[in-house]
C-alpha cells in the first residue's frame, strides 16, 4: 500500500464520516480527520505486516476490529454524538473503503 492509497483512505472515510454525522459534523472534525488518518495508517500497517508474513489473516482481522472501535470511541467522546451515531460513522467509513483495501491487501480484511 503506498501514500497514495493512504491519502484515498483518508479521503473515503472523511466523507463517509461527515455525511453520517450531519450536522454534528463541526463538533467532530478536528476529532474525525485525526482518526481517519490514524484508521488509513493502522490499514496500511496491517497490510505490511501481513504481506511480510508478521501476522496471520486472523491476526489482521483482530487488529482491524480493534483499531474499528477505538474510532468509534473517540468518536463518542464528543458531546452529542452517542454511540449509535458513532457506529453509524464507522459503518459508512467501512462500506467507502471495504472493496479498496480488501483489494489492496488481497483478502477480505473489512
Amino acid at each position: 500500500m503506498n501514500e497514495q492509497d493512504i491519502q484515498n483512505l483518508i479521503a473515503k472515510i472523511g466523507v463517509a464520516v461527515k455525511d453520517s454525522l450531519g450536522d454534528k459534523w463541526a463538533e467532530a472534525k478536528t476529532f474525525a480527520d485525526s482518526e481517519a488518518k490514524k484508521f488509513a495508517q493502522n490499514i496500511a500497517e496491517i497490510a505490511f505486516w501481513k504481506e511480510t508474513g508478521q501476522i496471520t489473516e486472523e491476526q489482521a482481522k483482530v487488529l482491524m476490529r480493534m483499531h474499528q472501535r477505538s474510532m468509534k470511541m473517540v468518536l463518542t467522546t464528543l458531546e452529542g454524538i452517542s454511540l449509535v451515531m458513532a457506529e453509524r460513522a464507522m459503518n459508512a467509513a467501512l462500506d467507502a473503503i471495504r472493496g479498496l483495501v480488501n483489494g489492496l491487501v488481497g483478502f477480505e480484511l473489512i
